[in-house]
């Protein structure tokens, strides 16, 4: 199979991302080739740095958001460990041509692969005319003046500024999780929740309420006010949760994949001395996520 391969980690698909995603389409055209993205199943920083940087999105968040934004299907995930990491450059796109049939690349000016980030765009480009390769090398995408970056938008999640978060990754930010039991309080107060479990590596939001889209297995987004965080009132655990009351229901999701879509930051994490004051709480989030989605109110 001849691929046109948009090479990088790509966490988060953000607006840069999607710049390469969307060039290898057009040049997959012009070659009569597929266009593909290249990843990996962890983030090079888990060897490189004494503290690994979260990640914004899983990879099957990435490999959804890449198809679904930028019609980009073919994903070739890479294992990423100290030999893929002390790989030579002129290895690494050799094994790019010769198992998975590149013949054109697509990476950001400042795309590094290979011992030591050796492997640079002006050593790509040299490389590729020597073996009959094409590449382009696109510049870095900023907005207002601010570079479009996973690192940026890392901060910007962590900070819960979710809809300045959307503006630099051009869609919102996902965490898709399956749909676990939970303790049921939810349930016994009058706010069933579904609750997932924040994955390993995975950047948590800023603790507190959200606004979001819960797009369940049939596609259907529903409007639900996500709480992200421990739950100090009803657990004595410090284990980040994710639990999701969809305003209009859903029934049963157990066991179900669901993607949940942030849209605005609500409230923090508080710390009731009792449930009834807790369930006030969850009222006036849900009464004031009404409003936002412009939903008749209970």
């Amino acid at each position: 199979m001849r691929r046109v391969i948009a090479l990088g980690y790509f966490d988060g698909v953000h607006l840069g991302h999607g710049a390469l995603l969307r060039l290898a389409r057009e040049r997959a055209v012009q070659q009569d080739a597929v266009p593909a993205m290249l990843s990996f199943d962890c983030h090079p920083s888990t060897l490189l740095a004494e503290t690994p940087e979260p990640m914004l999105t899983g990879l099957d968040d990435r490999r959804g958001l890449a198809a679904r934004l930028y019609g980009v299907t073919d994903c070739i995930v890479l294992h990423f460990d100290r030999a893929r990491m002390s790989q030579p450059w002129q290895a690494f796109l050799q094994e790019m041509r010769e198992t998975f049939g590149a013949v054109w690349f697509v990476v950001g000016e400042d795309f590094r692969c290979g011992w030591r980030g050796e492997g640079t765009p002006e050593r790509l480009c040299l490389w590729c005319a020597e073996h009959g390769c094409g590449i382009d090398v696109v510049p870095q995408l900023r907005l207002d003046g601010t570079p479009v970056s996973s690192t940026y938008i890392r901060t910007l999640v962590a900070a819960g500024e979710m809809e300045e978060a959307a503006r630099f990754l051009g869609h919102r930010h996902i965490l898709t999780a399956e749909v676990c039991h939970g303790r049921r309080i939810g349930h016994e107060i009058g706010v069933p929740t579904l609750n997932q479990r924040l994955a390993p590596g995975l950047l948590a939001p800023k603790p507190g309420s959200y606004f979001t889209l819960a797009v369940t297995p049939d596609g259907a987004e529903r409007p639900a006010v996500t709480s992200v965080g421990t739950r100090p009132t009803v657990s004595a655990h410090d284990a980040v949760t994710v639990e999701s009351h969809l305003l209009e229901g859903c029934g049963e999701l157990y066991g179900s994949q669901v993607r949940v879509e942030f849209c605005r930051y609500d409230a923090p994490v508080e710390r009731f001395d009792s449930i009834a004051e807790l369930k006030a709480r969850i009222d006036r989030s849900v009464a004031a996520a009404h409003d936002y989605f412009g939903l008749p109110t209970r």
